[in-house]
């Protein structure tokens, strides 16, 4: 289904369908919440709670005093499925705005290895990493769920030389 008009908020990086209303996105992101509540590690809660502040702490145009436009829900909601969709071996990432209505996701091991992800509007995740010498970046559409070169990013990042299970079966 597509949405008919521009007013029509896209939540279709968290379930694949369109909300006709704010009133109607913030029901659902409701639901959601409760959904969460029972049985989520305490980890993955603390990030939840993490992008709750940074949603509230950018809610408005020029939050940031550079002319900064607010987080939208779409971005909100693509980082909610991504923090409740990695896999167990990743430790949760900090949270925070993105100057650009997006949110930042961010994970350290040091100086000389750190991944980023920025979720946008339009369902697309923009990532880089550093990984010792080696750099990399690109772009992937999220669809729901994280995309094989952003997962593969953060294993070299944080894990080394161990495989981040996706659910799937990997090629040798």
């Amino acid at each position: 289904m597509k949405p008919e008009s521009a007013d029509t908020y896209q939540l279709g990086s968290l379930y694949g369908d369109y909300a006709r209303s704010e009133e109607a996105s913030s029901l659902r992101l409701g639901w959601i919440e409760l959904q969460r509540s029972s049985g989520m590690r305490a980890e993955t809660q603390a990030a939840l709670e993490e992008l709750d502040r940074a949603r509230s702490d950018a809610s408005t145009v020029d939050w940031d005093g550079d002319g900064a436009p607010a987080m939208s829900l779409q971005s909100y909601a693509g980082a909610y499925q991504l923090l409740l969709s990695l896999p167990m071996v990743i430790r949760m990432p900090e949270v925070a705005p993105d100057p650009r209505g997006g949110v930042l996701l961010s994970w350290s091991e040091g100086g000389d290895r750190m991944f980023t992800i920025s979720i946008d509007d339009h369902d697309q995740l923009h990532y880089a990493g550093i990984a010792g010498m080696a750099t990399f970046r690109g772009a992937e559409r999220a669809h729901g769920r994280l995309a094989e070169p952003v997962l593969e990013g953060l294993r070299r990042v944080l894990l080394r030389d161990r495989r981040v299970q996706t659910g799937r079966p990997r090629p040798s």
